[in-house]
């Protein structure tokens, strides 16, 4: 049902692990796995890649500044564009978190979609889609 719930809501959450000398890793729920518009889950590899390689270029100095607090021990936040495989051109909105019980530096985090266009509507999962 919580699965469902963010599914609808365009909401997924992750787990990111960056060990030194290893590709980094992204774990992603089935919502996040949608967001990513991938149909079946991947290597961790490969899902971080789908995820890293898919941000619109002049935003990867603000993601890595983000993934860098997360690595200090602190929660962040960012909004960028992200280019998905079906839908194209979309802004999303993270927020990361540092997780000390898994490896050095791994964090978790959420991702929404928040709309199609930086002038479009935002999306609010609070409000019914009518559906």
């Amino acid at each position: 049902m919580i699965q469902e719930v963010l599914q609808q809501a365009q909401t997924g959450l992750w787990i990111i692990e960056i060990e030194e000398g290893k590709e980094p890793r992204m774990y992603a729920d089935r919502a996040m796995l949608g967001l990513l518009g991938l149909d079946e889950e991947p290597e961790p590899e490969v899902c971080y890649r789908a995820w890293y390689d898919r941000i619109v270029p002049e935003y990867y100095p603000q993601v890595q500044e983000v993934v860098e607090q997360m690595i200090s021990h602190r929660r962040a936040e960012v909004q960028y564009p992200w280019r998905h495989p079906k839908w194209g051109r979309i802004y999303v909105a993270a927020a990361v978190y540092r997780m000390t019980a898994i490896k050095r530096e791994s964090g978790c985090g959420v991702i929404t979609r928040i709309s199609q266009t930086p002038s479009g509507p935002s999306r609010n999962p609070m409000r019914s889609s009518g559906r």
